[in-house]
């Protein structure tokens, strides 16, 4: 109805689970520009802050194509007086170190850097490059395979599905008994 009334760009609010799975249907056939589910959108960002448990902190932009994460250089890390432009022989990913903080500096590196411990780098990639860099340098020692959900709202919801599909096992505390039964 809003676009016959001219408006350039409708944007839906769908919070239902049931509808969530016909986003495509109502995109083409209702003509939303934009279909938004926050619940579905914080499963997502949990799911992927998971995936890199290994990272301080990760952040996307550009619609989720690139992502931008903070590591910690350990003492014993494989990256400890590796210069940037050899880092591609550790790890085969298309990354960019785009900038590392030491004792509250922070620098723009060049090729010549060498990564020492305590350098907190923040590296950019696509979410697949990321992943392959952590397992590349051994930050990823232990794959999370059981996770427990408190309350069983549709957050729990989504966020129980992305998991599973990742063959993650979970487990929902939810006391309403009713719900833990639609959740399961």
């Amino acid at each position: 109805m809003a676009k016959k009334m001219g408006t350039r760009h409708t944007i839906a609010r769908v919070r239902n689970p049931d509808y969530s799975s016909q986003r495509d249907f109502m995109r083409n056939q209702l003509v939303f520009s934009m279909i938004v589910n926050p619940e579905l959108e914080a499963a997502s960002e949990i799911c992927r802050v998971l995936s890199f448990s290994s990272a301080v902190k990760v952040d996307t932009f550009s619609r989720r194509k690139v992502e931008i994460a903070e590591f910690f250089v350990e003492d014993h890390s494989r990256l400890n007086g590796v210069e940037l432009n050899q880092l591609h022989k550790i790890t085969k990913t298309n990354i960019l170190v785009c900038a590392v903080s030491h004792n509250e500096d922070v620098i723009i590196p060049d090729g010549n850097y060498a990564i020492k411990p305590g350098d907190h780098l923040y590296i950019t990639g696509t979410h697949r490059d990321l992943s392959r860099f952590c397992l590349d340098i051994g930050a990823i020692t232990n794959r999370i395979k059981n996770v427990i959900i408190v309350g069983g709202g549709k957050i729990a919801y989504y966020l129980s599905k992305q998991l599973f599909t990742q063959g993650i096992k979970v487990k929902i505390i939810e006391k309403d008994k009713n719900r833990y039964q639609i959740l399961y």
